[in-house]
């Protein structure tokens, strides 16, 4: 595969990645708001615990978006900035 190969693929799954990370603000902006009308404790602490699954799903997300173009950045023929 040359070089402006590896680019494309490089830049497809980054913004594939980055489709996936605007997700999870969505999907815990929906949690926030639903968890405005649950009532009781237990509600609550489910809504909250999805919402650290999201945070963590972020994190690594980030951390593979990241990763991804320190890798790009050192492939013959990158130009990542």
């Amino acid at each position: 595969m040359n070089p402006t190969d590896y680019r494309a693929e490089h830049e497809q799954i980054v913004s594939a990645l980055f489709g996936l990370l605007t997700a999870r603000p969505e999907d815990g902006a929906a949690l926030a708001v639903e968890g405005q009308g649950v009532g009781g404790q237990r509600g609550k602490s489910e809504l909250v615990s999805s919402v650290s699954v999201l945070l963590e799903e972020a994190a690594i997300l980030n951390q593979a978006i990241s990763t991804i173009l320190m890798l790009a950045a050192g492939s013959p023929g990158s130009n990542v900035e």
